[in-house]
Protein backbone atom coordinates (compact mmCIF):
# COMPACT_ATOMS: atom_id res chain seq x y z
CA UNK A 1 0.00 0.00 0.00
CA UNK A 2 1.02 3.55 -0.85
CA UNK A 3 1.18 6.30 2.31
CA UNK A 4 -1.48 7.72 2.50
CA UNK A 5 -0.97 11.51 2.48
CA UNK A 6 -1.89 15.19 0.52
CA UNK A 7 0.15 16.53 -2.03
CA UNK A 8 -1.86 19.57 -2.30
CA UNK A 9 -0.42 20.56 1.17
CA UNK A 10 2.44 23.02 0.45
CA UNK A 11 4.54 21.75 2.78
CA UNK A 12 4.55 18.45 1.70
CA UNK A 13 5.39 19.78 -2.04
CA UNK A 14 9.11 18.86 -3.14
CA UNK A 15 11.13 21.32 -1.60
CA UNK A 16 8.72 22.39 0.92
CA UNK A 17 6.42 25.44 1.69
CA UNK A 18 8.95 28.11 0.38
CA UNK A 19 9.68 26.39 -2.51
CA UNK A 20 8.12 27.83 -6.15
CA UNK A 21 6.66 24.42 -7.15
CA UNK A 22 3.17 23.72 -9.13
CA UNK A 23 1.11 20.85 -7.44
CA UNK A 24 0.60 20.07 -11.23
CA UNK A 25 4.20 19.31 -11.62
CA UNK A 26 4.60 16.66 -9.23
CA UNK A 27 4.80 13.24 -10.30
CA UNK A 28 5.01 10.31 -7.60
CA UNK A 29 7.43 7.44 -8.33
CA UNK A 30 7.97 4.23 -6.61
CA UNK A 31 11.89 2.27 -6.93
CA UNK A 32 12.99 -0.58 -5.54
CA UNK A 33 16.88 -1.66 -4.49
CA UNK A 34 18.51 -4.46 -3.25
CA UNK A 35 22.29 -4.40 -1.49
CA UNK A 36 24.46 -6.19 0.69
CA UNK A 37 27.96 -4.47 3.11
CA UNK A 38 30.67 -7.21 4.45
CA UNK A 39 30.90 -7.12 8.33
CA UNK A 40 34.22 -6.57 9.80
CA UNK A 41 36.97 -6.19 8.01
CA UNK A 42 37.93 -8.02 4.36
CA UNK A 43 40.62 -9.60 2.37
CA UNK A 44 43.40 -10.31 4.97
CA UNK A 45 42.37 -7.63 7.61
CA UNK A 46 43.28 -8.30 11.25
CA UNK A 47 40.27 -7.94 13.47
CA UNK A 48 40.23 -7.90 17.17
CA UNK A 49 38.82 -6.58 20.49
CA UNK A 50 39.49 -7.31 23.78
CA UNK A 51 37.07 -6.86 27.15
CA UNK A 52 37.11 -7.37 30.78
CA UNK A 53 34.28 -8.67 32.73
CA UNK A 54 34.49 -8.11 36.03
CA UNK A 55 31.28 -9.82 38.79
CA UNK A 56 32.02 -8.36 42.49
CA UNK A 57 28.27 -9.25 44.82
CA UNK A 58 25.34 -8.29 42.65
CA UNK A 59 26.72 -5.99 39.98
CA UNK A 60 29.26 -6.05 37.12
CA UNK A 61 31.01 -4.08 35.18
CA UNK A 62 32.30 -4.02 31.58
CA UNK A 63 36.35 -2.74 30.49
CA UNK A 64 36.20 -2.67 26.58
CA UNK A 65 38.30 0.27 24.72
CA UNK A 66 35.17 0.33 22.50
CA UNK A 67 33.67 3.49 21.87
CA UNK A 68 29.63 3.50 21.50
CA UNK A 69 29.17 6.96 19.30
CA UNK A 70 25.72 5.68 19.39
CA UNK A 71 25.80 2.42 18.15
CA UNK A 72 24.27 1.26 20.87
CA UNK A 73 27.71 -0.81 21.78
CA UNK A 74 26.38 -0.25 25.90
CA UNK A 75 23.32 -1.30 25.64
CA UNK A 76 24.25 -4.48 23.70
CA UNK A 77 27.33 -5.23 26.22
CA UNK A 78 24.77 -4.43 28.90
CA UNK A 79 22.04 -7.51 27.52
CA UNK A 80 24.99 -9.89 26.84
CA UNK A 81 26.62 -9.71 30.60
CA UNK A 82 22.72 -10.13 31.98
CA UNK A 83 22.12 -12.96 29.91
CA UNK A 84 24.78 -14.81 30.19
CA UNK A 85 25.82 -14.12 33.76
CA UNK A 86 21.83 -12.96 35.01
CA UNK A 87 23.05 -9.94 37.20
CA UNK A 88 20.42 -6.84 36.86
CA UNK A 89 22.88 -4.54 37.34
CA UNK A 90 25.88 -3.73 34.36
CA UNK A 91 28.31 -0.97 34.36
CA UNK A 92 29.92 0.16 31.75
CA UNK A 93 33.27 1.67 32.36
CA UNK A 94 34.33 4.41 29.99
CA UNK A 95 37.15 3.48 27.16
CA UNK A 96 40.49 4.25 27.88
CA UNK A 97 43.43 4.52 26.12
CA UNK A 98 45.44 2.10 28.89
CA UNK A 99 43.10 -0.57 27.65
CA UNK A 100 43.56 -3.12 25.14
CA UNK A 101 42.79 -1.53 21.29
CA UNK A 102 39.37 -2.51 20.12
CA UNK A 103 39.44 -0.82 16.71
CA UNK A 104 37.50 1.15 15.05
CA UNK A 105 32.87 2.13 15.14
CA UNK A 106 32.61 0.82 11.51
CA UNK A 107 31.03 -1.65 9.53
CA UNK A 108 29.39 -2.92 12.99
CA UNK A 109 32.46 -4.10 14.14
CA UNK A 110 31.44 -3.64 17.99
CA UNK A 111 28.19 -5.48 17.75
CA UNK A 112 30.89 -8.87 16.80
CA UNK A 113 33.99 -8.34 17.76
CA UNK A 114 33.75 -6.40 21.11
CA UNK A 115 30.38 -8.18 21.66
CA UNK A 116 32.35 -11.18 21.18
CA UNK A 117 34.86 -10.51 23.75
CA UNK A 118 32.22 -9.31 26.33
CA UNK A 119 30.64 -12.42 25.65
CA UNK A 120 33.31 -14.92 26.08
CA UNK A 121 34.63 -12.71 28.90
CA UNK A 122 31.13 -13.32 31.01
CA UNK A 123 31.58 -17.54 29.72
CA UNK A 124 34.66 -17.49 31.85
CA UNK A 125 32.97 -16.22 35.21
CA UNK A 126 30.14 -17.67 34.38
CA UNK A 127 32.23 -21.15 34.20
CA UNK A 128 34.02 -19.15 37.93
CA UNK A 129 31.26 -19.05 39.19
CA UNK A 130 29.11 -22.70 38.52
CA UNK A 131 32.07 -24.75 38.71
CA UNK A 132 32.23 -24.95 42.61
CA UNK A 133 28.32 -25.15 42.69
CA UNK A 134 28.80 -27.98 40.59
CA UNK A 135 31.09 -29.87 42.29
CA UNK A 136 29.00 -29.51 45.57
CA UNK A 137 26.41 -31.83 43.88
CA UNK A 138 28.68 -34.07 41.84
CA UNK A 139 27.46 -32.92 38.36
CA UNK A 140 29.31 -30.94 35.53
CA UNK A 141 28.58 -27.03 35.46
CA UNK A 142 27.53 -27.83 31.37
CA UNK A 143 24.26 -29.23 33.66
CA UNK A 144 23.24 -25.38 35.23
CA UNK A 145 21.62 -22.81 33.63
CA UNK A 146 21.15 -19.13 34.74
CA UNK A 147 17.70 -17.99 33.54
CA UNK A 148 15.50 -15.31 35.50
CA UNK A 149 18.09 -14.36 37.85
CA UNK A 150 18.42 -18.16 39.40
CA UNK A 151 21.32 -21.05 39.08
CA UNK A 152 18.69 -23.80 38.75
CA UNK A 153 19.97 -27.68 37.38
CA UNK A 154 18.29 -29.49 35.10
CA UNK A 155 16.92 -31.86 36.76
CA UNK A 156 15.27 -29.42 39.43
CA UNK A 157 17.09 -30.46 42.62
CA UNK A 158 19.08 -26.70 42.82
CA UNK A 159 17.58 -23.40 42.56
CA UNK A 160 19.48 -20.68 43.80
CA UNK A 161 19.49 -16.84 43.22
CA UNK A 162 22.32 -15.90 40.90
CA UNK A 163 22.84 -12.57 44.15
CA UNK A 164 23.27 -15.21 46.87
CA UNK A 165 25.36 -17.14 44.58
CA UNK A 166 27.38 -14.54 43.95
CA UNK A 167 27.75 -12.85 47.36
CA UNK A 168 31.11 -11.94 49.25
CA UNK A 169 32.57 -13.21 45.46
CA UNK A 170 34.98 -11.20 43.34
CA UNK A 171 35.34 -12.78 40.11
CA UNK A 172 36.80 -11.59 36.59
CA UNK A 173 37.54 -12.93 33.43
CA UNK A 174 39.67 -11.25 29.88
CA UNK A 175 38.97 -12.52 26.71
CA UNK A 176 39.61 -11.55 23.30
CA UNK A 177 37.13 -11.87 20.33
CA UNK A 178 39.22 -12.72 16.59
CA UNK A 179 37.32 -13.71 14.09
CA UNK A 180 38.25 -16.41 11.41
CA UNK A 181 41.16 -15.11 9.09
CA UNK A 182 40.10 -13.64 5.63
CA UNK A 183 41.82 -13.75 2.41
CA UNK A 184 42.43 -11.65 -0.51
CA UNK A 185 40.16 -12.59 -3.79
CA UNK A 186 42.37 -14.45 -6.77
CA UNK A 187 42.22 -13.05 -10.20
CA UNK A 188 39.21 -15.17 -10.85
CA UNK A 189 37.42 -13.00 -7.84
CA UNK A 190 37.02 -16.05 -5.65
CA UNK A 191 38.47 -16.96 -2.00
CA UNK A 192 37.37 -16.31 1.51
CA UNK A 193 37.14 -12.68 1.20
CA UNK A 194 34.45 -11.81 4.32
CA UNK A 195 33.56 -12.97 7.69
CA UNK A 196 30.13 -12.16 7.21
CA UNK A 197 27.47 -10.33 5.17
CA UNK A 198 24.35 -8.31 5.39
CA UNK A 199 21.40 -7.59 3.06
CA UNK A 200 18.51 -5.78 2.44
CA UNK A 201 16.09 -5.17 0.47
CA UNK A 202 14.19 -1.25 0.47
CA UNK A 203 11.16 0.50 -1.70
CA UNK A 204 11.58 3.70 -2.17
CA UNK A 205 8.13 6.80 -2.65
CA UNK A 206 9.10 9.65 -3.91
CA UNK A 207 7.43 13.26 -5.02
CA UNK A 208 9.42 15.17 -8.03
CA UNK A 209 8.41 18.51 -9.07
CA UNK A 210 9.61 17.80 -12.91
CA UNK A 211 9.94 21.09 -13.58
CA UNK A 212 12.60 22.14 -10.78
CA UNK A 213 13.75 19.27 -10.29
CA UNK A 214 13.06 18.81 -6.85
CA UNK A 215 12.57 15.80 -4.29
CA UNK A 216 10.91 14.81 -1.71
CA UNK A 217 11.09 11.05 -0.30
CA UNK A 218 7.58 10.50 0.92
CA UNK A 219 8.36 6.92 2.96
CA UNK A 220 10.82 4.17 2.67
CA UNK A 221 10.10 0.15 3.31
CA UNK A 222 12.87 -1.98 4.59
CA UNK A 223 13.19 -5.41 4.60
CA UNK A 224 16.70 -6.27 6.32
CA UNK A 225 18.78 -9.54 7.49
CA UNK A 226 19.94 -8.71 10.92
CA UNK A 227 21.24 -12.56 11.77
CA UNK A 228 19.07 -12.41 15.33
CA UNK A 229 17.49 -9.12 16.96
CA UNK A 230 18.46 -8.81 20.16
CA UNK A 231 16.86 -5.44 20.79
CA UNK A 232 14.55 -4.72 18.25
CA UNK A 233 13.57 -1.13 19.33
CA UNK A 234 17.47 -0.34 19.14
CA UNK A 235 17.45 -2.33 15.51
CA UNK A 236 14.47 -0.45 14.16
CA UNK A 237 16.50 3.07 15.51
CA UNK A 238 19.64 1.80 13.69
CA UNK A 239 17.76 1.28 10.44
CA UNK A 240 15.82 4.73 10.15
CA UNK A 241 19.53 6.36 11.28
CA UNK A 242 20.94 4.35 8.01
CA UNK A 243 18.05 5.23 5.85
CA UNK A 244 18.45 8.99 7.16
CA UNK A 245 21.93 8.92 5.90
CA UNK A 246 21.50 7.23 2.70
CA UNK A 247 18.83 10.00 2.19
CA UNK A 248 21.60 12.58 2.59
CA UNK A 249 23.62 11.01 -0.14
CA UNK A 250 20.99 10.76 -1.79
CA UNK A 251 19.82 14.08 -2.68
CA UNK A 252 21.57 16.60 -0.05
CA UNK A 253 25.26 15.87 0.73
CA UNK A 254 27.91 17.02 -1.78
CA UNK A 255 31.45 16.89 -0.41
CA UNK A 256 33.81 19.34 -2.59
CA UNK A 257 37.54 19.51 -2.65
CA UNK A 258 39.82 21.28 -4.76
CA UNK A 259 43.32 20.20 -5.19
CA UNK A 260 42.66 17.92 -1.91
CA UNK A 261 40.98 20.93 -0.08
CA UNK A 262 37.63 20.80 1.50
CA UNK A 263 35.58 23.50 -0.04
CA UNK A 264 32.45 23.06 2.45
CA UNK A 265 33.27 22.63 5.44
CA UNK A 266 30.31 23.73 7.29
CA UNK A 267 26.93 22.38 7.80
CA UNK A 268 26.02 25.36 6.00
CA UNK A 269 27.49 23.99 2.93
CA UNK A 270 27.58 20.67 4.15
CA UNK A 271 23.62 19.90 4.12
CA UNK A 272 22.87 17.08 6.49
CA UNK A 273 18.85 15.19 6.24
CA UNK A 274 17.24 17.14 9.19
CA UNK A 275 14.15 15.76 11.17
CA UNK A 276 11.64 17.78 7.98
CA UNK A 277 14.16 15.52 5.20
CA UNK A 278 13.80 12.38 7.05
CA UNK A 279 10.60 10.45 5.75
CA UNK A 280 8.73 7.68 7.38
CA UNK A 281 10.49 4.70 7.97
CA UNK A 282 8.62 1.04 7.74
CA UNK A 283 9.88 -2.02 8.95
CA UNK A 284 7.95 -4.69 6.47
CA UNK A 285 10.45 -7.42 8.46
CA UNK A 286 13.90 -8.11 10.55
CA UNK A 287 14.74 -11.29 8.73
CA UNK A 288 16.46 -13.77 11.24
CA UNK A 289 19.49 -15.82 9.62
CA UNK A 290 21.43 -16.35 12.53
CA UNK A 291 25.07 -15.99 11.72
CA UNK A 292 26.63 -19.12 13.15
CA UNK A 293 30.14 -17.81 14.37
CA UNK A 294 28.36 -14.32 15.49
CA UNK A 295 27.64 -13.51 18.72
CA UNK A 296 23.96 -14.91 19.42
CA UNK A 297 24.37 -14.95 16.51
CA UNK A 298 23.61 -10.66 15.85
CA UNK A 299 24.28 -9.27 12.35
CA UNK A 300 25.37 -5.08 12.14
CA UNK A 301 22.89 -3.17 11.20
CA UNK A 302 23.29 0.49 10.37
CA UNK A 303 25.54 0.23 7.39
CA UNK A 304 23.43 -1.77 4.71
CA UNK A 305 20.35 0.27 5.11
CA UNK A 306 22.03 3.77 4.28
CA UNK A 307 24.38 2.05 1.16
CA UNK A 308 21.01 0.85 -0.34
CA UNK A 309 18.83 3.84 0.34
CA UNK A 310 20.63 5.87 -2.63
CA UNK A 311 19.74 3.31 -4.47
CA UNK A 312 16.26 3.08 -4.44
CA UNK A 313 15.78 6.87 -4.37
CA UNK A 314 17.35 7.13 -7.74
CA UNK A 315 15.05 4.58 -9.08
CA UNK A 316 11.98 6.20 -7.64
CA UNK A 317 13.06 9.46 -8.99
CA UNK A 318 13.78 7.56 -12.61
CA UNK A 319 9.84 6.43 -12.37
CA UNK A 320 8.82 9.33 -11.31
CA UNK A 321 10.39 10.90 -14.54
CA UNK A 322 11.33 9.08 -16.91
CA UNK A 323 14.50 9.91 -17.05
CA UNK A 324 17.83 7.63 -16.65
CA UNK A 325 19.22 9.27 -13.57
Amino acid sequence: ALPVDDPDAEWLLPGGPGGAGDPAAVRRGIGYAVGMVHMLGAEGEDEVSTATVRVSGDHATVICAAVDAGQGFATLARQIVQTVLGVSEVYIAPADSDQSIAGPSARGRHTWVSGGAVERAALMVRHQLLQPIAANFGMSAELLQIADGKITSYDGVLGMPVAEALEGKELWATAQCRPHPTEPLDEAGQGDAFVSISFCAMRAVVDVDIELGAVRVVEMTVAQDVGRALNPRQIEDRIEAGVAQGVGLALLEDLRTEGGVLQNPSLTGYRLPTALDTPEVRIATLLEERDVVAPFGAKAVGAVPAVVAPAAVAAAVRAATGLPV
